[in-house]
């Protein structure tokens, strides 16, 4: 780890990888201006930046003006789950003003935009048919690296979510037409330098801040209820999944109280690395992220699809991996605050199961518990959403892996 001036703090987000870099402590503009002069060497940036974000900060303004005429362009604003059209349109904008560095400003949708326009772009693509010629694990692309090439121009995200897209190296992008959503794999890259902002974390709206975070600990706790435990990789996965836990369920509970309180924003976004170690360990979630990434072109947020899923899920699972769900229980009550929480709500930690824990938590935050609460009340919806479902690699990588649309139901139903 090395220590920079103006109190920059930048070391590898994970210890065997020499990127993504994690640099936090000093204003982002000053961040990304030294990174782009020393590291990058850039000319021409394109920055994509949040339109919330845009609206109701001067972060963008502070970082044109730190760049000043390297800035080739900038958008603002993308769909959230991050919409192919859209992608392919900036994409192109990208092309034709010849940048060579793109700094995204905002959360997960965006990261996720920001690489696979990267990748697109090193392979040629122009349409949706050279997209989805692209490694995906959405149909029969399955390959990890193909021929394709990796993206030759590197990304800088200033992150403002705790869903953790912006660590992992592929890209999830929706198909407008059908609410599809495809994984992108092969030699898609995440960005090379990830950046928090404590001044920019605080300016987040407190509940979209909370469901992310929800949606993190997510990460955390389907990885240790899993069954498909890897042969190499799978200490390094468990420790850091326990570890997100640790720093993020407890920063949530004081957001909650104190919106304004930055080093609870921070300690979060640092744990959220920790909750992507065990996908890059290779070690696959369940129901609740298969059924929430089509859950969430429903106009569902990324956070909330967590929320509402997350109890479900596990009731579900109990049968096959109890002992699993038990040791994430004792994890979870040996947080003080959390401790607290479930004290507070009359659980017994003899009696309370994992979902009995995790439904008591999200309440906690009050968060939406119910398909019902974010506007899924239709059997039509039901149905689709039970079949698209099916489609999803974490489908058959749950514990109980789903394999008919009535399985998915179940937990649907649940949920409603």
């Amino acid at each position: 780890m090395t220590t920079q001036p103006a109190q920059e703090v930048c070391e590898q987000a994970f210890q065997d990888y020499a990127e993504p870099l994690l640099s936090y402590g000093a204003p982002l503009s000053v961040i990304c201006s030294r990174h782009v002069t020393n590291r990058y060497h850039s000319s021409r940036i394109y920055i994509i930046a949040s339109q919330s974000l845009t609206k109701n900060t001067t972060a963008l303004e502070e970082l044109q003006t730190a760049l000043g005429d390297k800035v080739a362009k900038v958008h603002i604003g993308l769909s959230q789950h991050t919409l192919m059209s859209e992608c392919l349109a900036v994409m192109a904008d990208i092309r034709n003003v010849q940048a060579n560095l793109i700094i995204t400003l905002g959360g997960g949708s965006i990261s996720d935009a920001a690489k696979i326009m990267a990748y697109a772009l090193a392979n040629g693509v122009t349409d949706k048919s050279d997209l989805l010629s692209l490694p995906h694990v959405m149909g029969s692309k399955l390959g990890l690296g193909g021929n394709t090439m990796p993206p030759a121009i590197p990304i800088i995200a200033v992150t403002t979510s705790l869903s953790g897209a912006e660590y992992i190296p592929f890209a999830g992008v929706t198909d407008d037409e059908d609410g599809i959503k495809y994984q992108f794999t092969g030699n898609c890259k995440g960005p090379s330098l990830i950046v928090i902002s404590d001044e920019l974390s605080v300016t987040v709206p407190v509940k979209p801040w909370l469901a992310a975070g929800v949606r993190a600990i997510d990460h955390c706790v389907e990885a240790l209820c899993t069954l498909l435990r890897p042969a190499k990789g799978w200490e390094e996965a468990e420790e850091a999944a326990i570890m997100g836990l640790q720093c993020i369920a407890p920063s949530l509970l004081k957001t909650k109280k104190d919106p304004s309180d930055e080093k609870a924003r921070r300690t979060a976004q640092l744990g959220v690395r920790h909750s992507m170690v065990p996908l890059k360990n290779r070690v696959f979630k369940g129901a609740s992220h298969a059924i929430g990434h089509f859950l969430g072109p429903m106009g569902v947020g990324h956070g909330e699809t967590s929320c509402v899923l997350m109890t479900a899920t596990h009731k579900y699972n109990f049968k096959v991996n109890a002992k699993e769900q038990s040791a994430v229980c004792n994890v979870l009550w040996d947080i003080p605050e959390v401790c607290s929480v479930f004290r507070a709500h009359n659980l017994d930690k003899a009696s309370a199961d994992l979902g009995d824990l995790l439904d008591t938590f999200v309440r906690e935050l009050e968060l939406p518990r119910s398909l019902t609460e974010v506007g899924i009340t239709s059997q039509k919806e039901l149905e689709l959403l039970a079949r698209h479902t099916l489609k999803d690699p974490y489908a058959k990588t749950n514990p109980i892996p789903l394999r008919t649309p009535e399985q998915v139901m179940e937990i649907l139903i649940a949920c409603i």
